[in-house]
Formats: C-alpha cells, sequence, structure tokens
C-alpha cells in the first residue's frame, strides 16, 4: 500500500540526482542484512508445534485460532501476511522452479520498487516486510471506493513514511490524521498503528478498524503465511437477502427441472430438485450459525499445506451439536488394519447419533417426500424405516470407520471399507436387514423393472470369515434397452466380469469389513480378513504413523500414494503406453493428505497438505 501511495505522488516527477541514488542505494545493505535475518531466523508470527518431521500439527480440540471481532466493530473480515520475507522465502524453497526462483529476492525487488519510486525510493528500502501487514474488509456498499484499511510496518513508523513521501499532494489540514493526500481526487489518509502504519481511503475507517487491525493483524500469531477470514454471521446479516436474491435470479433463469417424458420420473426429477433447493436454503441459513470462516495457506520443512477453520456462535444449533457429538479422534488400530498396498486411504471417527439432529431430519424428510413420488411408496413408511436402520446402527456400530483404494492384482479396482462395530457380531442383523432390503421395497415396482439384487450369506470363506454376498445387477429388461453389441458385452466381461457389482461382507477382530472387486471377490476379501488379523496391513507403516502423529485429535485423517497410484494406472495396458515417466513421481500415503479437527467448543479445522518430497518431484518435472 505505501509503494502504491508512493508511486500515485510520483507521477510526472523528474528522476532524482545522482547522488540521491547513491544514498538511497548505500540503504540497501542494511536493509538486505534485516530481511535476511528476518527471512532465516524464526518466523515472526508462527505458531503450532512443529513436530520432529517437519510438519506443524493441526491444534489440539479446544484451542484452535481463530480471528475475534466485538460486535461493534463492523468488519467483514481481512486478508493478512504474517511474514513477508518468511513467504517469499518459502515460495522459493517448496514452489518454485529454478527458472523462477531467482526473481523471488527480497532485494532484488526493493531496487525494482526504488528505481520506480523515483524521489521517495527511501520507501521500498524502510517497509519492513519482515513484520506483519494486511487489509481489514468493511461494508462493501457504504465504502464502496475502498472498503478497506490497509497496516503495514514501517522503519520510523507512519511519521517517517509522510517525511520519505514529501509534501507532494498533501493537504495542509491532517484533520486528526497524520498525513492526507489527496491522489487524482480522492484523499489517501495515512494514521499511526504504534510502529505500524494504516492507510485507508475514508476519514472514520482508521478509527473504525484500528483496534481489529492492532489485534488480529499485528499481533495475533498465525501459522500460515497468508491467512483471509470472513465473518460469515455477520455477512450473512448485511448481505443474506441479496444472496437470496442472486440465487434466485439464477435459478428462474435456469428455468423448469428439465422433463424425459415419463410422468412418474418427471415429477420424482422435480421433487429432487424442490428438496435439493430446499436444502441449499437451509446450508446457507446455517451460514449465521457461523462466526468466522478461516483459510490459511503455509508451507513447513516436510509440506505445504492449506487450512480451514471455522467458530460457530454460541448458543446455535450448530454449537449445540459440536458440544454433543465433537470431540471424537480416529481410531488408530482400525486405520493400520487397511491393506498395506492401499492406493489412497481415508479414517473417520463421528458420533452416529448425528443423524438425529434437527438439520439431519429436515434432509432426510425432504428427500423421502421425493422417494415417495418416485417408488409409489408412503413418505411417512420410507421415513420410518431410515430412522429405525440409523437407530439399528447406532446399536451396532462405533462410528469408526476407514476406507481405501487398493491396487490389488486380478481386478482392475478394489475398494474396501471397514467399520467398528460394538461388542458382538452383526452378522444377524445384516440378514434380517437383507431380507426387507428388496428393490421393490427400495425402488418402487417401475424401478425394480430395471435393477435387481440378491443376498446370499456364506456364499465362500475369507480365510476363517465367511463371506456374506451382495450382488446389483440390471434386469434383462434393461440389458436388451441397453442394445449392447456382442464386443461390448465382451470388453465389459474381460474387465469386471459382467455387468453386476458384487459387494461382498466379512467380519474379522471385531470389524465389519466390505470388500468390492471384480473378478477377484474372494481373493479380495480374504485379503482384507488377513490385514484385519495382522498380515499386510499399514501397521508400522512410516507415512501413517507420521500423520497419526501429526494430527493426533484428527477427527477425520486420509492420504493418498501417488507412486502407487501410477503404478495401479499403469496396470492398464491403454494407460501404461501413455504414462511415461522419466523421473519416479509420489513418495508415499502422505504425498497428498487431509486431517480434521471437530472441537466441542464449536471450533473446527481441516487441513489439505502436499508433502514436500512429492512437491520438489513435480517441480523437478516443471524445470525440464
Amino acid at each position: 500500500m505505501a509503494v502504491l501511495l508512493a508511486s500515485a505522488c510520483t507521477k510526472n516527477e523528474t528522476p532524482p540526482p545522482d547522488d540521491a541514488k547513491t544514498t538511497a542505494t548505500d540503504k540497501t545493505g542494511a536493509a538486505q542484512d534485516s530481511a535476511g535475518e528476518h527471512a532465516k531466523g524464526p518466523a515472526s508470527g508462527s505458531s503450532g508445534d512443529v513436530t520432529q518431521a517437519g510438519l506443524p500439527q493441526l491444534p489440539a480440540a479446544g484451542s484452535i485460532n481463530v480471528p475475534t471481532r466485538s460486535g461493534d466493530e463492523e468488519i467483514l473480515g481481512h486478508v493478512s501476511v504474517p511474514n513477508g520475507a518468511r513467504m517469499m522465502q518459502n515460495v522459493k524453497d517448496h514452489f518454485a522452479v529454478p527458472s523462477i526462483s531467482g526473481f523471488l529476492d527480497e532485494q532484488a525487488l526493493r531496487n525494482i520498487g526504488a528505481s520506480m519510486l523515483g524521489a521517495r525510493r527511501d520507501i521500498a528500502f524502510n517497509l519492513d516486510i519482515s513484520k506483519p501487514f494486511g487489509c481489514a474488509v468493511v461494508d462493501i456498499k457504504t465504502y464502496s471506493d475502498g472498503p478497506v484499511a490497509c497496516t503495514f510496518a514501517y522503519k520510523g513508523g507512519a511519521a517517517q513514511l509522510v517525511k520519505d513521501l514529501g509534501d507532494g499532494g498533501q493537504k495542509p489540514d491532517a484533520g486528526g490524521h497524520t498525513a492526507i493526500y489527496t491522489i487524482e481526487g480522492k484523499d489517501v489518509y495515512v494514521d499511526a498503528l504504534g510502529e505500524s502504519v494504516v492507510v485507508s481511503l475514508y476519514d472514520p475507517l482508521f478509527k473504525l478498524t484500528s483496534g481489529y487491525l492492532q489485534r488480529n493483524i499485528v499481533e495475533r500469531q498465525t501459522a500460515g503465511d497468508i491467512e483471509l477470514a470472513l465473518y460469515l454471521n455477520y455477512a450473512w446479516d448485511k448481505y443474506g437477502a441479496d444472496i437470496k436474491g442472486l440465487l434466485d435470479m439464477a435459478k428462474a433463469m435456469q428455468g423448469s427441472t428439465p422433463e424425459i417424458g415419463v410422468p412418474e420420473l418427471d415429477q420424482a426429477l422435480a421433487k429432487f430438485q424442490d428438496a435439493s433447493d430446499a436444502m441449499t436454503n437451509k446450508n446457507l441459513e446455517r451460514l449465521a450459525d457461523y462466526e468466522v470462516g478461516v483459510l490459511q495457506l503455509g508451507a513447513s520443512p516436510d509440506s505445504v499445506w492449506m487450512d480451514f477453520s471455522f467458530a460457530v456462535k454460541p448458543g446455535t444449533q450448530s454449537a449445540k451439536d459440536a458440544a454433543e457429538y465433537g470431540g471424537r479422534v480416529v481410531d488408530r488400530a482400525l486405520l493400520e488394519a487397511t491393506p498395506n498396498d492401499a492406493v489412497a486411504f481415508i479414517g473417520w471417527s463421528t458420533d452416529l447419533r448425528a443423524a438425529d439432529t434437527p438439520t439431519a431430519a429436515e434432509a432426510r424428510q425432504a428427500l423421502m417426500v421425493a422417494w415417495s413420488s418416485l417408488t409409489g411408496h408412503s413418505a411417512a413408511d420410507g421415513e420410518a424405516a431410515v430412522k429405525a436402520f440409523l437407530a439399528e446402527m447406532q446399536t451396532m456400530y462405533t462410528g469408526d470407520g476407514a476406507m481405501a483404494l487398493v491396487h490389488h492384482h486380478g481386478t482392475p479396482v478394489a475398494i474396501y471399507m471397514s467399520q467398528k462395530l460394538k461388542a458382538g457380531s452383526g452378522r444377524d442383523a445384516w440378514k434380517a436387514w437383507s431380507q426387507k432390503f428388496t428393490p421393490d421395497a427400495v425402488l418402487g415396482a417401475r424401478g425394480a423393472k430395471f435393477v435387481t439384487w440378491s443376498f446370499t450369506p456364506d456364499a465362500g470363506k475369507a480365510g476363517p470369515a465367511a463371506i456374506d454376498r451382495w450382488v446389483i445387477e440390471p434386469t434383462p429388461q434393461a440389458i436388451d434397452e441397453m442394445k449392447l453389441t456382442p464386443e461390448k458385452k465382451a470388453e465389459i466381461e474381460k474387465w469386471i466380469g459382467g455387468l453386476k457389482v458384487t459387494i461382498d461382507r466379512t467380519e474379522a477382530a471385531g470389524h465389519v469389513i466390505w470388500t468390492i472387486a471384480p473378478k477377484a471377490e474372494d481373493a479380495f476379501a480374504a485379503r482384507a480378513v488377513a490385514a484385519h488379523n495382522g498380515t499386510g496391513s499399514l501397521k508400522g507403516d512410516a507415512a501413517l504413523g507420521k500423520l497419526l502423529s501429526i494430527y493426533p485429535d484428527a477427527a477425520t485423517v486420509g492420504g493418498v500414494d501417488v507412486r502407487k497410484g501410477v503404478e495401479w494406472l499403469r496396470s492398464f495396458p491403454e494407460l501404461a503406453e501413455e504414462i511415461q515417466l522419466s523421473t519416479p513421481l509420489g513418495v508415499n500415503l502422505a504425498d497428498a493428505h487431509l486431517a480434521g479437527v471437530y472441537g466441542k467448543d464449536g471450533r473446527f479445522q481441516a487441513r489439505l497438505g502436499i508433502s514436500q518430497g512429492f512437491v520438489d518431484q513435480l517441480r523437478a518435472l516443471g524445470g525440464k
């Protein structure tokens, strides 16, 4: 902002004399030393423990750091950079290829800025980018020409900035500010905030934002290199009607739901669309439950990452839900029982009682109305059946689960899922459920003409465990209407063994295991059971262990092994010819990863991360 202000003031000025250039150049050494110390030393404004693995830990539930606004602060949000020198160094170290990193030199950029500023070139060297800078955003309607107030650190503070700017365009009466400049017919206000400077385009903005800027940008410590914050509750109060109006306008332009010419299906599709619209509106209204949403981008020795954090407003339904259902942590043993040839995995721990919340009930009821229109069955009966099923799940399962995509030889795709049982077995309940879960009961008479399924208990053995099998396939009528050529049928048979999906259910070590593996059903079911019994599992896997140690309070953890993913894709002959890599790609299950913490205090945080080893491989490919 200071450079932009100086640039605007510099228009039409003559270049400085040579002695001015020399004086400014003499300052570059000190500027370079200062910037270098900040770039290499401890990160200003950093927070969060860094483990020996080098990745910053997600905060424990109950200590998630979010900005705050008081009730009388008319602030919509902010954007901030805690340490510009650190950010530039991180971009060089973690992202940039050699052809670009040479341009990311602080001293060189200062020199370029100085050459553009002419007589005001000292500004380029007095900006302290190693300290926090950023802008608070205010009401975009009231302050339409510039709804921001920006703060930054400057050596010597606001008084020195005014001195370096000179008196060109400066008003004689500062009106209570440090200075006012008129640039292209608009006033620019300069104020002091301790050692920092605040620049704004409206007279009241400094008083309106100074406390917020001091608290949330100058003083608040954050782990990321860039932070964006939005006060969702406040924004919804001010602009909710406008947002709804835009959505209604978009829906009107979209028109009615397309019809396919079958009255019953057209009616069902229309009701599904109505249900979807109702849920969208409800979700938008739930924005009022959230105080703030925060996005941070950052880097650490072992990864680059993006964090999303939210804090709910006390007393709201979302706050009550968090207090009741939050605080869960993934089951380490369950994740470690995943087959060790997983390409990708995700584990979770949820409170199954959350299906009883008012929000979930409203969504379920809306869907049941649409389902009733499609099947001809009673919506009330459907709602009762779903509620009974969910209640039974709560008595059988703990809410801990895991899912993985596995590279298993002999099948084009292998999908694995595990759910932790409460004491005892779930087979009897599954058998009873399968008797009621018929195509006609679920799809109605019309739908059952095209899709059918069957359940077969004890269809095979997966080591010591019995396989209970569920096969879903199109009916003969549906196959006839597909008009498949013999060549297409042969292709389908070659890859997946026919037009069907086989879902196998087994139990091992207190867990229900679900597997899908066309043409290798029995073998993969046995593979999954063996992993749960301690053979060929992720127990002891270094990448999984690292993720679980970094995110000890996570309710969700997942990862992708790009190397195994490439191997899996290359198992398809057609793709093997196209995927030709000159260097390895992918390292382990932490190549791309995610984690989430959901606290009982109504604060939750999710992280998407990419390991530095994988990023470096991409940089090597991009630099060639």
